[in-house]
């Protein structure tokens, strides 16, 4: 499809990407990443692992996972976005292997900064830090850049880290126990409520209530995305319980390490066939131009969060 705002990747000589959807990309690649890395440089302790890592994150051959699982975003929202979203993804890897109590007064302390009456505020805990007026600075930017969307976007910035924080982390015997953990660990929520925002996507109650359940099926394909691809990594972990579906299906099936990751395979895969059958009801009946523009989009993120999952070097070179 023709656009302003990004053009098609050729995934024809890629075989780990596995997913029949088309890929795009950003025409702002370059300036989207250097926000990204901007926030990194504030965020994450120089020197320290977590930097590190998150310099991985960009390091794709296109770039960072924003230029690609959000490429028909508007450039400006897509840069603050991409910074916002760094920020928590830094914090979260500075408190994940802190204590669960501990970590639960970090997010606390960072999520003030989203309420102008705290702004008087300033304890920075032990891991918060120059996060906190940093995310001071996003907020005022990004409710300056739409006062209508961005309120509900950082609603569920508090909702997402309050459900986070109301579990721990704990060793699954089953998929069926597992999911529901998971997929609140995940932040598919999170990750489409700023995909909304970044597109200008405004839907009713009765756009979300028809575009549910594609949604949902989309939140399992990023959740499972994400198991599959990041397992070349987590499987070195050394500290605390590792969230992932391969470990959990060798345990609850008897299987070994490439036949569960395989099954994990056929399990996006399944999914991504019961997503396009959603698709093809909801385009037979027929839906408002917002909701269209999300299915759109929601598709766009599915393809570019598996590309940059298959090409990264956060997963597929975690060693180095």
């Amino acid at each position: 499809m023709p656009s302003a705002l990004s053009h098609p990747v050729d995934t024809s000589e890629f075989p780990a990407y596995f997913s029949l959807l088309p890929v795009r990309v950003h025409h702002e690649a370059k300036a989207i990443d250097e926000a990204a890395l901007e926030a990194i440089n504030i965020c994450a302790p120089e020197g320290s692992k977590v930097r590190k890592s998150a310099l991985r994150r960009l390091c794709n051959p296109l770039g960072g996972p924003y230029i690609l699982c959000f490429p028909e975003s508007d450039t400006e929202k897509l840069k603050l976005f991409a910074q916002c979203f760094e920020l928590f993804w830094t914090h979260d890897d500075i408190t994940e292997d802190l204590p669960h109590s501990v970590a639960q007064r970090e997010h606390a302390l960072l999520l003030q900064a989203l309420d102008p009456p705290q702004d008087w505020n300033n304890d920075t805990g032990e891991t918060v830090g120059k996060k906190k007026q940093y995310l001071r600075t996003l907020r005022d930017a990004m409710f300056a850049l739409d006062p209508v969307l961005t309120p509900a976007l950082f609603e569920s910035v508090r909702q997402f880290l309050e459900a986070w924080d109301t579990r721990e982390r704990q060793e699954f015997g089953t998929m069926e126990e597992y999911w529901p953990y998971r997929l609140v660990d995940g932040g598919a929520d999170h990750c489409f409520a700023f995909l909304r925002w970044a597109m200008n996507i405004s839907l009713t109650d009765e756009d979300r209530q028809v575009v549910s359940a594609f949604e949902a099926s989309h939140a399992k394909i990023m959740t499972l995305i994400n198991d599959y691809f990041s397992w070349n990594m987590e499987k070195f972990t050394k500290t605390g319980v590792v969230f992932n579906s391969v470990p959990i299906l060798m345990r609850q099936y008897g299987l070994q390490e490439d036949l569960a990751r395989t099954l994990v395979k056929g399990l996006i895969i399944s999914e991504q066939q019961k997503a396009a059958a959603l698709k093809r009801k909801l385009e037979e009946v027929g839906v408002s131009a917002m909701v269209q523009r999300y299915i759109e989009g929601l598709e766009l993120f599915a393809a570019g969060n598996m590309y940059w999952s298959a090409s990264c070097a956060r997963y597929n070179n975690p060693q180095q």
